[in-house]
């Protein structure tokens, strides 16, 4: 059975008709790999995107649990920062009040030994007035010298009731004078002046 010339011709549009669409299902095929290849890497580079924010976000998680470690003593991320910050900032103010009032204290305390020194600087002079007008008047008498330091220096020598000799400091301070030497005696009238 052999086809004829024009039979052959009548099956030239219908063998076009049928290769057009293979051809379009073909190009549908090519373009749906390509999409699909152009898809899968874009979800790649998606995950690789969202891999680096998750490393960034727990490196920065870390980081301020750090900080809140050394801030506060905890890495609770939860903590009320600024109910934390009220407190800190109350223990402060209470830890100012406490230093003010110190520094009252010991400003005070600086004022009495400044003056006590003033005083004691005072006395000083006045010693050492009188031991030069001594040596100046030729008063080698020490009982001399010893009453007028005595005087000087509110000290005054007495008998109790029973007749033993002490010393009065300042008029406040008794010291009985027997059974103790003079090293003594001297030493414990310079500490309570």
């Amino acid at each position: 059975m052999s086809l004829s010339q024009l039979e052959k011709l009548d099956l030239i549009p219908t063998s076009i008709e049928t290769q057009q669409p293979l051809k379009l299902i073909d190009n549908v095929t090519d373009l749906a790999t390509k999409y699909e290849t152009i898809r899968n890497a874009n979800l790649e580079k998606q995950y690789e995107r969202n891999n680096l924010l998750k490393n960034e976000i727990n490196t920065l998680t870390e980081n301020l649990k750090s900080i809140l470690k050394d801030i506060t003593g905890t890495e609770d991320i939860n903590i009320d920062l600024k109910d934390y910050i009220k407190k800190k900032s109350f223990e402060l103010d209470s830890l100012k009040l406490k230093i003010g009032s110190d520094i009252t204290l010991i400003e005070s305390e600086i004022a009495q030994l400044k003056s006590h020194k003033s005083e004691k600087e005072k006395l000083l002079d006045s010693l050492d007035k009188q031991l030069k007008s001594i040596a100046d008047e030729n008063i080698l008498d020490s009982g001399v010298f010893f009453i007028k330091l005595v005087n000087d220096l509110n000290v005054a020598l007495g008998k109790d009731k029973e007749g033993n000799e002490q010393i009065l400091l300042n008029g406040l301070k008794f010291l009985p004078l027997s059974g103790y030497n003079d090293y003594f005696i001297t030493n414990y009238i310079w500490d309570n002046m």
